[in-house]
């Protein structure tokens, strides 16, 4: 379901951006599916393959606990809609969003990364980011 024909590339200000087209359109039960999918292809990739320019690439350049956050939130049904190299927060960040909220709350999180509720209606619900090397990588819901 997530082949890669259900992935737009595109280049922004920041870098090469990922879409999953058609995400929200899709039922939570597809939504759910498509999320196992991408979870079993980041997890059959076991290096960035220096020369792979695909999302699950992108995703392997993140920090370890936010990958781990990331497959996390794919085991549990939550579809990743886009993710890309980014100017912000920081000149080389990697920004990957998703179609739900996180739902951590109560959840232990490994301790490297931080939760952040925004509920700004303008902006995004919630974030997960890491910084490694005075460099910041967030996941968005």
């Amino acid at each position: 379901m997530s082949g890669k024909n259900s992935w737009k590339r595109t280049k922004g200000t920041g870098g090469i951006q990922y879409d999953y087209s058609g995400a929200l359109a899709l039922s939570a039960g597809d939504a759910a599916a498509a999320a196992a999918d991408m979870a079993q292809q980041i997890r059959g990739r076991t290096s960035q393959l220096g020369s792979a320019d695909d999302w699950v690439a992108m995703v392997l350049r993140l920090p370890d606990a936010l990958r781990h956050v990331l497959l996390d939130q794919l085991d549990q049904g939550n579809l990743l809609t886009g993710i890309g190299q980014s100017g912000w927060p920081a000149p080389n960040s990697i920004v990957a969003n998703f179609r739900d909220r996180f739902g951590v709350e109560g959840q232990k999180l490994p301790p490297e990364v931080a939760l952040q509720v925004v509920n700004d209606p303008h902006q995004w619900r919630e974030n997960i980011s890491q910084i490694v090397d005075g460099q910041e990588h967030m996941l968005m819901a």
